[in-house]
């Protein structure tokens, strides 16, 4: 008699073209083809279109490096499977090859847990775009936009969805069509001035106030839990901030925006976090040049819409003062949790009333989150949900066992 341990793996397989690769760093993965102990390793062996998928462990899988297209993929969140461990790592670096025959365009990352995404070169020259990135259903504190010669590689393309993070921050340089949303934030998202910037707080080697250029960005359905803020300030154009929820305590006069200039800011719900009002670094806000609609305020300590107080040439119509949202659960003037439910009830003042003639807030717009909350989502490959084989089997004799899977 021996122990038999059995690992099982459901993989899609999609064009012959494109290899699968695991990486598996726990004590009893299996050996063979396309599986690597680290995550690093299965990208380097990888070309460009090939999917490395993250088995979920016990144990960090460090950080990586990418500098090809690839799809990184891991188990995700809330599988109600047995064991229920994730896939997470350290840093993820999205640059190119130091000869700049490749890069990280066109990557997708999911169902991840790490620290924090870099986005360009972390030393020397580079000529390319980062474009066409996705993350998606991943749990992070940062995602930096990096600093080389006092360049920032232009980013565009950029889809950040269905994510818990901490901060969002783009310094400077040039960012064009970016779209985030269905995400919750724990600090915020920044372009233009960046937050904590002296000493080892500096991952991204940023000016404190950086420069450049906004372009057909669109953050819509988030929830900005409290004290968190939205900080666009330079050469914004075509800049849609919609469907928010801004949370905040009333007594540390929480805002949600410090800088923010030329945005069209519509269907969000202010939450006890004021449009404007004193902000983290003792730095009077500032407006300009927005345009407020159909949004509500409540229980903040600047009610009006469009804000007075700090700010120049804001307008706006249709914005509901100060009334009770009528969240389904989502106690006023409390730190925010993840039972909260953003439904709206149906005598809510919300309710249809957008612009779009849809719910003001997150169950509104173009990316509704119908549940009512946000939260982190299997991942899109199958995934074992139970997998109990005997403990104990005669040596080259069939195994009984009871396999429960689901896909996503």
């Amino acid at each position: 008699m021996k122990t038999l341990t059995l690992l099982f793996t459901l993989l899609v397989f999609a064009a012959s073209s494109q290899t699968i690769r695991i990486a598996d760093n726990n004590a009893n993965a299996p050996t063979g083809p396309n599986i690597y102990a680290t995550v690093q390793a299965a990208h380097d062996a990888a070309v460009a279109g090939d999917i490395v998928f993250v088995q979920p462990s016990a144990s960090n899988y460090g950080g990586v490096t990418i500098n090809k297209p690839i799809t990184l993929r891991g188990i995700g969140f809330n599988t109600g499977k047995d064991l229920p461990l994730t896939s997470s790592l350290t840093n993820i670096v999205l640059t190119n090859r130091s000869d700049n025959l490749t890069n990280a365009s066109g990557t997708t990352i999911e169902g991840l847990a790490f620290e924090t995404i870099f986005l360009g070169p972390t030393t020397g020259s580079f000529s390319y775009t980062l474009q066409n990135i996705t993350i998606s259903n991943c749990t992070m504190n940062y995602i930096w936009r990096l600093r080389a010669n006092e360049n920032y590689v232009p980013i565009t393309g950029l889809t950040v969805k269905d994510c818990l993070i901490g901060v969002l921050s783009f310094a400077g340089g040039s960012t064009s069509n970016l779209l985030i949303h269905r995400n919750t934030f724990l600090t915020g998202i920044s372009h233009g001035q960046t937050a904590n910037v002296s000493g080892g707080s500096n991952p991204c080697n940023c000016f404190l106030s950086g420069t450049g250029t906004v372009t057909s960005v669109i953050i819509s359905n988030n929830v900005f839990r409290t004290g968190a803020y939205i900080n666009m300030q330079n050469g914004n154009t075509s800049l849609a901030i919609n469907n928010n929820v801004f949370l905040g305590l009333p007594a540390s006069s929480h805002s949600a925006f410090q800088y923010q200039y030329n945005a069209n800011i519509s269907n969000n719900i202010f939450y006890g976090s004021a449009p404007i009002s004193s902000n983290p670094f003792n730095v009077a806000n500032f407006l300009e040049g927005n345009t407020f609609s159909n949004n509500l305020s409540f229980g903040t300590v600047n009610n009006a819409l469009p804000p007075v107080g700090s700010g120049i040439g804001n307008t706006g119509a249709n914005n509901i003062i100060n009334q009770d949202p009528l969240f389904v659960n989502a106690p006023y003037n409390t730190t925010y949790a993840g039972t909260m439910d953003f439904n709206l009830q149906s005598s809510s003042p919300a309710k249809n009333a957008g612009s779009d003639g849809t719910d003001i807030g997150i169950t509104g717009g173009a990316y509704p989150v119908t549940a009512g909350n946000i939260l982190l989502k299997p991942s899109s490959a199958p995934v074992i949900m139970q997998f109990n084989p005997a403990a104990m089997v005669p040596q080259n004799q069939p195994v009984k066992s009871n396999i429960k899977a689901k896909a996503n």
